[in-house]
């Protein structure tokens, strides 16, 4: 999913990386946190389906695309929408509630975003199927 991620995006000069890799945030960047859920089908008593939840966070500082200069939270804005579309058209994943934009306490020049997304994965497959 992340190299998916990182050939996709437009946004200028992105990095994609999983979000325990990252020891410096260095913008603009985007990191992906997959956590483990909930099993939704246990046939045999081992789990088949199961309900993962994806944490993304983007980090942008202001940005000049096109001729039109973004401000750090624009950009955060930005750059969340083409990673939130991507991870809908491509994986199916589904935004559970609104992105929470702020200033990135380790450096105020840096805008933050965060959305969660969820999906359920067949484990014998491993097709990720869109939850609702």
């Amino acid at each position: 999913m992340i190299v998916y991620l990182q050939s996709s995006l437009t946004f200028p000069n992105v990095k994609v990386k999983d979000f325990y890799s990252v020891s410096t945030v260095t913008p603009p960047l985007v990191t992906l946190d997959e956590r483990p859920g909930a099993p939704l089908l246990l046939p045999d008593g081992q789990p088949r389906l199961v309900q993962n939840t994806y944490q993304v966070e983007v980090y942008t500082k202001p940005v000049s695309i096109d001729g039109t200069v973004y401000g750090k939270m624009d950009a955060a804005r930005k750059l969340m929408a083409e990673t939130a579309a991507f991870l809908n058209d491509k994986y199916g994943l589904t935004q559970s509630g609104d992105a929470i934009f702020n200033t990135y306490a380790n450096d105020p020049n840096v805008g933050r975003g965060v959305a969660r997304f969820r999906g359920v994965i067949d484990t014998k497959t491993e097709i990720i199927y869109r939850s609702v």
